[in-house]
């Protein structure tokens, strides 16, 4: 009681220290609220709260009796991120661990809770496309998403994004595999990030430049599939990227892989604009109508154009360039650093743009072969 009433003395009297003590305290709070701070504490205690729920059939899924078995439970829980994404989008929590059944698999846990503004949209797009036969997406795509939807309309899960990509585009080989779900979690396999710290840094070795060769070869395979798919990276960094045992690279974070024509459907809804940005939907860019100033544009940029600009040349300001991206080296080639420019910053018809893709796309191939047969000779 004594050293309550004495704090504000204390506080007064080290008043620099109490502003630092408080102002890393705020900090800390808004780190935690965020999720750039994680405890391993917290997904073991949504994991036991799930399988509490489990045993009293308050929820379901396929994974339930395998994550809560004793048997065959969990182990190495590690947090990746947790926080609350706003009131319309709910909380989200994302860890890692280690499935004891089979031969271990490493896998990662994702949570979706809440009905969010932009699965409500995809919904409604999906009824509205089915009703018209469309042919942006097969029928069995879009026919799924609104059979799922409509009958648990109140399981968090069918209304995010994520979930629903991997669910419905298993086969295409472009997503990590879904492995099951349980209650608000989905599992997928884990797979570590394809663009890490040390690949970027090491931009001066050969070998180096090497490897970044040939992982820039397997991201234009990886955005024609894409493209094949009808789908738009609309929100693009190089943690979104994810790479198998095989050197395969598919896309880990899907929160804002959508169809095109959804966002399209965004991009030209009509509201008001006065610059071109304020009709673009993250990295997807559209036009304002300046007559009108209306957003009635669809999208305009491809998934190469954005690929080119925030992960080959890196992120610049107007004439400088701040982080160096994956094909910015001292080993690349003036011709290839050409192409780059173009392709960043694309604004040409179709054919300029098929043209520039091609040519990219063969040039970067035949610089992933000559340095692989270099290696092969120096060995």
């Amino acid at each position: 009681m004594m050293l309550l009433k004495r704090l504000p003395g204390l506080a007064f009297k080290y008043k620099w220290f109490s502003l630092l003590a408080s102002f890393v305290f705020i900090i800390f709070i808004f780190s935690m609220h965020w999720g750039f701070i994680c405890f391993n504490w917290e997904p073991w205690s949504h994991l036991k709260t799930l399988c509490t729920d489990f045993g009293q059939k308050k929820l379901y899924g396929d994974l339930c009796p395998i994550v809560c078995s004793a048997k065959t439970g969990v182990d190495s829980v590690s947090c990746i991120r947790s926080y609350r994404a706003g009131n319309s989008r709910g909380s989200k929590s994302i860890f890692t661990a280690f499935l004891r059944a089979g031969d271990g698999t490493k896998v990662i846990f994702k949570s979706f809770n809440g009905d969010g503004a932009l699965e409500e949209s995809i919904l409604n797009w999906a009824q509205i496309m089915r009703h018209n036969r469309s042919d942006f997406l097969p029928a069995s795509i879009y026919a799924g998403i609104v059979r799922d939807l409509r009958l648990n309309r109140f399981d968090p899960l069918l209304h995010d994004n994520s979930y629903l990509l991997l669910k419905f585009y298993a086969d295409r080989d472009v997503f990590p595999k879904l492995i099951g779900y349980c209650g608000h979690f989905y599992v997928t396999e884990y797979l570590p990030t394809a663009l890490d710290s040390k690949m970027i840094d090491d931009s001066t070795s050969l070998e180096g430049w090497a490897r970044r060769v040939h992982l820039a070869v397997e991201l234009l395979q990886l955005v024609e599939q894409i493209d094949q798919e009808s789908l738009l990276m609309c929100h693009i960094t190089p943690s979104k990227f994810g790479v198998t045992n095989s050197g395969r690279v598919k896309l880990i974070d899907l929160e804002m892989i959508l169809p095109k024509a959804l966002v399209d459907s965004f991009t030209s809804n009509g509201k008001s604009c006065s610059s071109d940005s304020e009709c673009n939907f993250y990295d997807c860019k559209s036009t304002c109508n300046l007559e009108n100033r209306k957003c009635e544009s669809p999208v305009i940029n491809t998934n190469l154009q954005i690929i080119c600009e925030k992960i080959f040349v890196g992120w610049s300001l107007p004439g400088r360039l701040l982080v160096p991206g994956l094909l910015m080296s001292v080993h690349t080639p003036m011709a290839l650093a050409s192409l780059l420019r173009q392709c960043a910053h694309d604004t040409h018809s179709q054919e300029i743009t098929a043209l520039v893709a091609n040519r990219l796309s063969d040039t970067l191939a035949e610089i992933d072969i000559s340095l692989e047969q270099r290696r092969i000779n120096d060995h």
